[in-house]
């Protein structure tokens, strides 16, 4: 149903609705029952209305979505740009990759060897990492591990994703310390900055981002100034990477 459908039969109902004068209040009372009478038979005599309706209804809903995340990407910009996130790569890179990401999550380990293989293939990209564990307890743990192991520096972090993400299923703070160790960290200083409520602070902040982008599963990706939600695939990857250069005015 368009919506000049829905303002003509709005209309047909409130002109020819019967009218009860004996409400209680003296005010005329509608006769519910007869407009869902009228607004049934409108209906299944125009099916294909409606569906039309629905589906530009949800149409306009997924534009309005799209151009609210693209204002609020536009105001965050800088945070992506900031020390708040690891960021990994080339620092004067021409193409900056940020993706959303959980360690739980099976479609982010895989869109990590992606990541790792664009980062070895590309020596003109750089890669933000934005923790966004939304997967239960287990991946919280993870996620407050990974945010310390950024203290000892972006590269320690990398290392530590990287035996994280490579680590199959959900990990236990035994495992956690144990894949610390082998990817070099501190541990000691690890175990007491995974306590500390500025990465409590940082991670509400990053969930934050990720609601007000409309994000609402991993991985996603931003390349550039377009929010991409869901798994790319390194072909995907790539191919957006190459039609962001494209779009770039020549020096």
């Amino acid at each position: 149903m368009t919506r000049s459908s829905l303002l003509m039969l709005s209309s047909f109902c409130l002109m020819f609705m019967p009218l009860s004068v004996h409400a209680e209040d003296g005010a005329p009372k509608i006769d519910e029952a007869y407009i869902n009478k009228l607004i049934g038979e409108y209906i299944k005599a125009h099916p294909q209305e409606i569906l039309d309706s629905l589906e530009q209804h949800q149409v306009d809903m997924a534009e309005k979505e799209e151009q609210k995340a693209a204002a609020y990407l536009q105001e965050k910009k800088g945070f992506f740009e900031s020390d708040a996130v690891p960021t990994v790569g080339n620092p004067d890179a021409d193409i900056h990759v940020v993706e959303f990401f959980d360690y739980s999550c099976g479609y982010c380990k895989r869109a990590f060897n992606d990541l790792a293989l664009l980062l070895e293939e590309d020596e003109n990209v750089k890669v933000t990492f934005v923790d966004f564990p939304i997967l239960g307890p287990g991946s919280l743990l993870a996620a407050k591990w990974s945010m310390a192991a950024k203290n000892q520096g972006d590269d320690k972090f990398f290392a530590y994703h990287s035996a994280l993400m490579k680590s199959p299923g959900t990990q236990s703070e035994e495992v956690l310390e144990m894949l610390a160790e082998k990817a070099g960290l501190d541990v000691g200083k690890l175990k007491e900055d995974v306590n500390d409520p500025a990465i409590t602070a940082a991670l509400e902040k990053n969930r934050e981002i990720a609601v007000e982008l409309g994000i609402r599963g991993t991985p996603a990706f931003i390349i550039g100034d377009e929010l991409f939600r869901g798994y790319l695939g390194y072909d995907g990857l790539t191919a957006v990477i190459q039609e962001k250069r494209n779009e770039k005015p020549e020096e």
